[in-house]
């Protein structure tokens, strides 16, 4: 199993995660992502498992609680890369 967290903040860190998340699953791993919903997540590769309300400091997210999702990372996807 492949657990990642708040991996998603830019596109290249997006792209170089997603390959490597894409590689385990095709060796077999299940790959579980939490995201607090940033930007580069790829929604469309992933199936919403659950939602959290987490507290968060405020000066770094200018809010008190963030919504968080944990996804898992469909398997197989035709015409992925990586």
């Amino acid at each position: 199993m492949v657990l990642a967290g708040d991996v998603f903040y830019s596109a290249a860190m997006a792209r170089r995660v997603l390959r490597f998340l894409l590689r385990a699953t095709r060796a077999g791993a299940p790959a579980l992502v939490g995201d607090p919903n940033r930007a580069f997540l790829p929604r469309d590769r992933f199936d919403e498992l659950a939602a959290y309300d987490v507290p968060v400091p405020e000066a770094l997210e200018s809010v008190r609680v963030k919504r968080t999702t944990v996804w898992r990372l469909r398997a197989g996807l035709p015409g992925a890369s990586g």
